[in-house]
């Protein structure tokens, strides 16, 4: 396939798809939704574009329903829980989403004591079942597991190995030279800015809209694109999203965004604005 070109949509989409009921009516194609933040850690544009896991709640907060997952179990002493993954979903770059992303996520990324020098105050592990199957084991048994799993700073979903594998020192035994040419101390610090999903715009995502840019220094607004390979549809089967693209401004105080809002340069805006 040519450079610049992807498959056809129903080549993109997971083989089932979820499906979003319109609150009103079907939408229309493009557009542009822009909002603001003061803050630089990310947390905003995860909030507003990246909670996609493999639980979340419900648009209502009425229970937690399946996210990236197509669905999960719970063992009756509350220490197992296994997820079956969608078949054929994939990351913004058009690699599977597989239960390897998830064992990676836990071997790799939360038991690497360079990366996560704090272990989880609550034991667990995760084991591959098949492709798309992985369970998580609990050293004590966790009745609330799957509504903390719903929790916006859970990150199972936010490592692809494909990608990010390159950059680990288990392997990839010369990342001592991409360490050099990327101008950090150490392969840990070096993986930590590669997977991170505001600062670094080639990390392959599962969000709806994908950033072109990172949040570098001096930067003052970042342009995410439409995701090509999100797996979400209408009711008509439409691939979602419907807008082209999410902008956010970032501004160094809360007044500056009132006064943008004001002017009519915010479109949606969830918090960091006192009309008062």
């Amino acid at each position: 396939m040519a450079k610049g070109e992807i498959p056809p949509v129903d080549e993109r989409l997971p083989e089932n798809p979820v499906v979003v009921t319109p609150v009103e009516s079907i939408g229309k194609y493009g557009g542009e939704w822009t909002s603001g933040t003061v803050e630089t850690n990310g947390n905003d544009i995860r909030r507003n574009i990246g909670y996609y896991q493999l639980v979340q709640f419900a648009w209502d907060w009425n229970g937690v329903v399946p996210g990236v997952c197509e669905s999960w179990t719970a063992s009756e002493d509350a220490r197992e829980y296994t997820f079956i993954l969608k078949k054929g979903l994939k990351w913004s770059d058009g690699q599977p989403f597989t239960a390897d992303d998830l064992v990676f996520y836990y071997e790799d990324v939360v038991m690497n004591a360079e990366i996560t020098p704090i272990p989880p105050k609550f034991p667990y592990v995760v084991e591959k079942v098949d492709d798309y199957t992985a369970k998580w084991v609990l050293e004590d048994p966790n009745g609330l597991f799957i509504k903390e799993e719903a929790q916006v700073d859970r990150a199972p979903t936010r490592y692809p190995k494909h990608y990010l594998q390159q950059f680990h020192i288990k392997y990839n035994p010369d990342v001592a030279a991409l360490v050099q040419k990327e101008g950090f101390e150490s392969w840990f610090a070096l993986f930590t800015a590669k997977a991170s999903v505001h600062e670094n715009a080639e990390l392959p995502k599962l969000w709806p809209w994908i950033p072109t840019v990172g949040m570098g220094a001096g930067a003052t607004r970042i342009i995410c694109e439409r995701n090509p390979y999100f797996y979400q549809v209408d009711t008509e089967g439409n691939q979602l999203p419907y807008i082209d693209r999410y902008a956010q401004e970032w501004v160094t105080d809360n007044e500056v965004l009132v006064l943008k809002s004001l002017n009519g340069e915010i479109d949606f805006q969830e918090q960091w604005i006192n009309a008062a």
